[in-house]
């Protein structure tokens, strides 16, 4: 059963809210006993939330895919909703001599949901998503489980770093390293200025440990590693990386690996 040019006209004025109390107390009797103006109805209520840039109905404050939402509401998605709706509009313009079906409307709105699990399932992730894969910091080394335990500046900056104060952390830590040179005080000191944003600090941090004589000099790769990723500097991530790659014994070879892979990807 095709619609005719005047249920579509209804159809529209519906969705505009434009028609009158009796007019639309009508329209929705005709509803209830028309499933393909129904679905019709319900196909181009869902594109006009689409079309609204500003409120993409399938993405959320809360969700996961905020990569997602940013392209949706770049110039590129724009220009590839106003050409969607180009063809919409011209087929719509075209009514008087041709009778529409509710399926081209399914066609649209399907290829709207194609494009987007396209980029769903197809974009690679940012850095920073990668990042949040990797900065977890359960595996640094404790503090306080050492014979230098006693020392009240490592011990209150472990506790305001596992607190995520990483602002009070740094404090103690620098304090500490002004007259010691501890490797595992250099890491908490370097990630806390790494969560900070205070990349340069956290860098030269990195490079202290890495010229150290300390047996696990090598967390220093590692750890710049994930300093550039943050900062989003990929080149100097992969570079980072192929060091660690360079011997079988250095920490976190195989992490080295996995981490290469996803940005070559």
């Amino acid at each position: 059963m095709s619609l005719s040019d005047d249920i579509l006209k209804q159809a529209e004025d519906y969705l505009d809210g434009k028609l009158s109390s009796d007019a639309l107390k009508a329209f929705e009797l005709l509803l209830n006993d028309n499933q393909e103006l129904t679905d019709y109805v319900l196909v181009n209520k869902e594109m006009r939330v689409q079309y609204n840039d500003k409120d993409w109905s399938f993405v959320n404050e809360d969700s996961d895919v905020k990569p997602l939402e940013n392209y949706l509401k770049s110039t590129e998605a724009k220009a590839l909703k106003e050409t969607i709706k180009s063809v919409n509009d011209d087929f719509v313009k075209s009514r008087s001599s041709i009778k529409k079906n509710y399926f081209s409307y399914i066609a649209i709105a399907a290829s709207i949901v194609v494009l987007v699990g396209y980029f769903i399932f197809n974009s690679s992730p940012t850095s920073l998503e990668i990042y949040s894969e990797y900065n977890n910091w359960s595996n640094l080394p404790s503090l306080t489980s050492r014979s230098d335990s006693d020392n009240a500046l490592l011990v209150n900056g472990e506790k305001a770093f596992l607190d995520k104060d990483f602002e009070k952390a740094e404090n103690y830590f620098s304090t500490y390293l002004k007259d010691l040179n501890h490797p595992n005080a250099l890491l908490y000191f370097g990630v806390s200025n790494m969560e900070l944003g205070n990349h340069d600090k956290a860098l030269n941090a990195f490079n202290q440990l890495i010229e150290s004589n300390a047996i696990d000099s090598s967390k220093g790769y590692w750890y710049k590693a994930l300093t550039y990723l943050k900062m989003d500097d990929r080149e100097s991530v992969i570079e980072t990386l192929n060091i660690i790659l360079e011997n079988g014994s250095n920490y976190n070879y195989t992490e080295a690996q996995e981490l290469l892979e996803k940005l070559n990807h």
